[in-house]
């Protein structure tokens, strides 16, 4: 049997009353059961966990934009040097595979 979300708090509300030996009202009850709805939907705001975690990914993406534009500037300069970029097969293999870093970063921040 699957409980409504109020059904869950008016449980809660009537086993911790029960736990602790205390009588309420079902009128008492269910207003206790809706306060302690409201508290729970507010608790990560409340707590910084809604805003840390937007913060983070934030962060993230500020983080893999500035890593692809080093990365993008030492390619352009390491394509400017006669002799480096072209010519290394294990320099060239090395820069497809950062750019493939980079592409797969973007992909899991979106």
């Amino acid at each position: 049997m699957q409980l409504k979300h109020f059904d869950y708090w008016d449980e809660a509300v009537r086993i911790a009353l029960d736990d602790v030996g205390l009588k309420a009202s079902d009128e008492q009850i269910q207003e206790i059961a809706g306060s302690m709805e409201g508290s729970h939907e507010n608790y990560g705001q409340s707590m910084g966990h809604d805003v840390a975690s937007a913060n983070l990914v934030s962060a993230d993406k500020s983080e893999i934009a500035r890593l692809k534009r080093e990365l993008e500037t030492a390619l352009d300069t390491a394509a400017d040097v006669p002799g480096l970029a072209k010519t290394n097969q294990d320099q060239d293999w090395e820069i497809k595979r950062l750019r493939r870093v980079v592409v797969n970063l973007q992909e899991e921040s979106s």
